[in-house]
């Protein structure tokens, strides 16, 4: 028996001139699984807080990217589009190092809270969004050098849980 993928059946249905019974089925059957979805979205009040938690992901992975751009004035450096390019992937993995950093910050506050027995801060840590900025300085020069001193993400998470002048239950990574 043949397999094949749905886009290669619909393209070839589409593609016959008369009206074709099968596609006309296919399309209301595509407009059933949508009714049943909308309907469960619109009673279940867990998925839709599951799908606008989705959502909101996306939509913080592109704030993150525009409040990087927004340093360069809002625009991408480049004339051509080989250098466009460039300087948009470049924009992408600055903010990926950024949401990398700061899930690692926030396992180690989550390690060390657990540590602790503290399931209340677990629990506030684990509602966090590693897609954040506010804690980053975006403005100014930076020199970035070769150094073998690397930065120990779990001596400062301990330094975080230990400053009294620093509530780490009421830090907001999520914006």
């Amino acid at each position: 028996m043949k397999e094949t993928s749905q886009s290669t059946v619909i393209r070839k249905l589409s593609s016959y001139t008369k009206t074709n019974s099968t596609l006309k089925a296919l399309i209301e059957f595509d407009k059933i699984i949508m009714s049943i979805y909308m309907l469960k979205y619109i009673d279940d009040v867990e998925m839709r807080r599951c799908v606008h938690r989705a959502l909101n992901r996306g939509e913080a992975f592109h704030q993150l990217r525009s409040a990087i751009l927004k340093i360069s004035g809002k625009q991408l450096l480049g004339k051509t589009d080989k250098m466009l390019e460039i300087n948009n992937q470049r924009n992408k993995i600055l903010a990926c190092c950024m949401i990398y950093y700061n899930t690692a910050l926030l396992s180690a506050l989550l390690e060390q809270a657990k540590q602790r027995g503290d399931e209340a801060l677990c629990n506030e840590i684990k509602r966090l969004s590693p897609v954040a900025w506010q804690h980053f300085n975006m403005l100014g020069t930076f020199t970035f050098c070769k150094s073998e001193k690397l930065i120990n993400i779990h001596e400062v998470a301990k330094l975080l849980l230990e400053d009294e002048t620093i509530n780490v239950r009421f830090i907001s990574l999520a914006e």
